[in-house]
């Protein structure tokens, strides 16, 4: 599942890109929540890596899941590691 999601993310990165959309709304989530989201699932793809971030975000901030942050996060996680 995690990796058909990501998949998912994928192609819609590329058609956004491309200036077509796929239709999928975005989603307000807590800033907290978000973000154990995006370590959960790339801890799952890298479980020999370790991954330390603080989730305490200030009062009750959200933010639009959208695809496209949580593509730039996991680069941003990736490059990391790569680095």
């Amino acid at each position: 599942r995690d990796a058909l999601r990501r998949c998912t993310e994928i192609v819609s990165n590329i058609l956004h890109s491309a200036g077509q959309q796929r239709g999928e709304a975005m989603r307000p989530i807590s800033v907290a929540a978000f973000l154990g989201e995006v370590a959960a699932d790339w801890r799952a793809l890298h479980p020999t890596i370790t991954l330390h971030y603080d989730a305490q975000a200030p009062g009750r901030a959200t933010v639009a899941a959208e695809t496209a942050l949580r593509q730039a996060l996991w680069s941003l996680l990736d490059n990391t590691r790569e680095a």
